[in-house]
């Protein structure tokens, strides 16, 4: 896990919308995520945090929890609509942010599929919910700033697919089970052996269920 964050600077200009704006965010996500992180993970990137990032040192920068410029007096520096006392963190839901994230890009490669495979739901142009977002009028750039320097703006965050998980636990125990049945069919007397690789992949998946319900706990 890493201890401090990787900063990504989007342009924003009157132009934008939120098609080309959470296609970018995705393509930004991606470009610090290889191939199978991004398809095999059970943790998918879902929504994202509005937070404060704060600089250690040069190159350095963590998040130091959620947050708004407003929050902390840096009204004149940061653009968003709305804004406190109208509007409270998170200025987009999660739900909502998770289906801005998960709609069809403008050029989706899936649309070549059946409708019965895959139906596109972009998002419309004349959207603009990308202007909740605190966005710094200038650039954020952690080779120039100064230690303590703080600055505002959304941090990635995941949810944990319960769909990807179960996929996981079916090849798990199948193939587990795949064994079994090979092993007796060749050695018809040597259940113990046979058994082996089942009760070992029952065993990890329960401790893997302990721990996570711990983790979950307490979180």
């Amino acid at each position: 896990m890493h201890e401090f964050d990787d900063i990504e600077n989007i342009e924003t200009s009157s132009l934008l919308n939120d098609p080309s704006f959470f296609k970018e965010l995705k393509t930004r996500y991606n470009k610090y995520h290889w191939f199978f992180q991004r398809w095999f993970s059970p943790f998918r990137f879902r929504h994202c945090n509005f937070v404060q990032f704060e600089i250690i040192n040069v190159d350095q920068v963590y998040c130091s929890g959620e947050a708004l410029p407003d929050d902390h007096g840096h009204t004149t520096h940061y653009e968003y609509d709305p804004r406190p006392p109208r509007a409270k963190n998170p200025l987009i839901n999660q739900k909502l942010f998770s289906i801005c994230l998960k709609a069809c890009d403008p050029d989706c490669s899936w649309s070549l599929l059946p409708s019965f495979l895959h139906k596109c739901r972009p998002l419309p142009h004349n959207s603009h919910k990308w202007k909740r977002i605190p966005r710094k009028k200038s650039a954020f750039n952690i080779s120039w700033s100064q230690p303590g320097e703080v600055a505002f703006g959304i941090e990635a965050d995941y949810a944990l697919s319960f769909a990807i998980l179960f996929i996981y636990h079916v090849v798990f125990i199948f193939s587990a089970l795949g064994f079994w049945v090979y092993w007796l069919r060749n050695h018809p007397d040597d259940l113990q052996n046979a058994s082996v690789p089942t009760f070992t992949v029952l065993g990890l998946l329960g401790a893997f269920w302990g721990l996570l319900g711990r983790r979950i706990g307490v979180s």
